[in-house]
């Protein structure tokens, strides 16, 4: 599949937040201001019967739908709401590819492609109910069939958790290995792999995790014959993971994050 046929993140975003604005439109909002920038909060500033209401918006592609990065946006937006007698509501948008048959086809945005969504409308976020809406920081697996296999979990303390289900194999588990990975890097790294992504770099949440293991994917695809950095073990496994089980990326790796990469194994 060509890259320049993918959604980007703010693409997906955008797609949300208009999903969002068909919504409120028909049920008679007054649109005020609108932000397709997911750095800044909230994405919508609209009225209702003479009432401001603040609207967060987070979109998320199959099987996920769209969560809060962390309680501190949250709370942000909840404080700015209650300072300007407004209420704050949180909009939580799941797109899945209608041209898809397995999870995996489902899971990739595809440009002027058909969706079906996921979108309950708008729930009002409180300091009582906000850690509902939180990120779980995990990630999904998919086997060499390109059904969902499992998941990675990371935990409060660190640890990872890899959760795996009847469709298991070696490939969801090397996939649960790369998104280990990714909270491994340093700040540096972080920061050059989100400009790479074109993801924002104040913040490292799970889409950026998500990002991060696709991509060492990818690089284990493309170095697996070649390079000295590698395992023995890791290349073995390499050999039997079929490259249809990973969604494609949005640019080619860059010599600098294929460096990166390399980094994580180098003695």
């Amino acid at each position: 599949m060509n890259n320049q046929n993918l959604m980007s993140e703010n693409e997906i975003h955008e797609f949300g937040i208009n999903i969002v604005l068909d919504d409120i439109r028909k049920r008679g909002f007054t649109i005020l201001s609108i932000t397709t920038d997911i750095t800044q909060n909230p994405q919508i500033i609209a009225k209702e019967k003479g009432h401001q209401a603040n609207i967060l918006v987070r979109t998320a592609m199959y099987p996920k739908k769209g969560t809060l990065e962390s309680i501190s946006i949250a709370s942000n937006v909840i404080k700015i709401s209650m300072l300007n007698k407004a209420t704050c509501y949180f909009a939580s948008v799941g797109l899945a590819s209608a041209d898809g048959v397995t999870d995996l086809e489902m899971s990739i945005p595809i440009k002027g492609g058909g969706y079906y969504v996921a979108y309950e409308g708008l729930v009002e976020l409180k300091y009582t109910n906000l850690i509902s809406f939180l990120s779980t920081n995990e990630s999904v697996t998919t086997n060499r069939d390109g059904q969902i296999a499992g998941s990675t979990r990371r935990m409060p303390d660190g640890r990872h958790t890899i959760v795996a289900n009847e469709n298991s194999d070696g490939s969801s588990l090397l996939m649960s290995i790369c998104q280990i990975f990714a909270d491994d890097l340093n700040v540096e790294q972080k920061e050059i792999f989100s400009k790479w992504a074109e993801l924002p770099t104040n913040l490292w949440s799970q889409t950026h995790r998500d990002a991060f293991a696709l991509a060492l994917m990818h690089f284990f695809m493309e170095e697996k014959e070649k390079t000295e950095n590698l395992p023995e073990s890791l290349k073995k496994g390499l050999k039997a993971f079929p490259p249809q089980v990973l969604k494609p990326l949005k640019q080619p790796l860059t010599p600098e994050i294929k460096n990166l990469c390399a980094s994580l194994f180098s003695a």
